[in-house]
């Protein structure tokens, strides 16, 4: 456990937990399936497993949902020289790279139903070919696969192949939200102060109790990558040596929703309030009404999963 101690910053029970049970299963081969919003930590906690397990092959990561379509192929299994035109030489593809350590598939829900046929082929028979190759390949990486998305309902659904799920689900791991996980926010924002401190060559020693209380209160839809993100951005702007509440984005901290009363509902006779304090409390409470689902959202806001999405970029309320 002190290699996931140096690499994973936390104290919530709930994790602590879930890190042992990856810290166990890491030195074996079965397949593993990696859950959780984004900018929970998948990728880390499949890096570390693959640090532990003593494979001796480099750790090769894909984003299933940024490869073209038409690429994907290529990308995963390779092409001879000649398989089609612009197939000047022979490319090694993701698999093949991957030869004797772990191939992370990173939101594999996203990834389109021929593909899935392919790569069930792939993990029962151990074996591939390049494009344009009858040769076969033998397979000999450990797969670890993660989404953010809700396989079961996608099999229901038939976006996702219920076999495909079967095969890669042998070992489950399903990493919290940050707001599940609230003991986690103030450790992991003071590492990110030093780390960013450093980086910018700023003197700034630590983060005040009152910064970390709103932090604390903060639903965090982006999870860990949101909460980098502010602090990051907290550490530049700052002038003090320890970071204020005045550092962080206003779209966390009280004085951006205007005044409220004791129940923390809006004072819409503030001086102080102007109309975009007001939307972003609307959509704010909306988001967390609906568990941060932007389709239930936009419905309850009455307008469409697109303007949210603007919305939301244009206040900062999300990761």
């Amino acid at each position: 456990m002190s290699k996931i101690k140096e690499n994973f910053i936390f104290e919530s029970p709930a994790l602590a937990e879930i890190l042992h049970e990856a810290y166990l299963a890491a030195e074996f081969k079965s397949n593993i399936l990696i859950t959780g919003e984004t900018g929970t930590g998948k990728e880390l906690v499949a890096r570390i497993m693959h640090d532990l397990s003593g494979r001796s092959g480099e750790f090769i990561p894909i984003n299933c949902s940024a490869v073209p379509i038409d690429l994907m192929e290529n990308e995963f299994f390779g092409h001879e020289k000649g398989s089609f035109t612009g197939a000047i030489s022979r490319q090694i593809g993701k698999f093949e790279t991957a030869e004797g350590g772990t191939l992370f598939l990173d939101e594999i829900g996203d990834m389109p139903l021929f593909m899935q046929a392919k790569l069930l082929r792939v993990i029962q028979d151990k074996e591939f070919s390049r494009i344009g190759s009858n040769e076969k390949i033998r397979l000999n990486a450990r797969i670890i696969c993660a989404t953010n998305i809700e396989l079961e309902k996608a099999v229901i659904e038939k976006k996702f192949r219920e076999d495909l799920f079967y095969r890669i689900n042998v070992l489950h791991f399903k990493i919290p939200r940050l707001r599940e996980r609230k003991e986690d926010i103030a450790p992991l924002a003071n590492f990110f102060v030093k780390k960013y401190g450093k980086l910018n060559k700023k003197n700034i020693k630590s983060i005040s109790e009152e910064a970390i209380k709103i932090l604390m209160d903060y639903a965090f839809p982006g999870n860990i990558r949101e909460l980098e993100n502010f602090i990051e951005r907290a550490v530049i702007v700052s002038p003090y040596d320890v970071l204020e509440p005045s550092s962080l984005p206003r779209t966390i901290t009280s004085e951006r929703l205007g005044d409220k009363d004791d129940e923390g509902i809006i004072n819409l006779t503030s001086d102080n309030l102007r109309l975009e304090d007001v939307e972003i409390y609307v959509i704010k409470n909306a988001l967390e009404k609906n568990d941060y689902n932007q389709t239930k959202s936009a419905i309850a806001l009455g307008i469409s999963r697109k303007q949210l999405i603007t919305k939301m970029k244009k206040y900062n309320l999300f990761g």
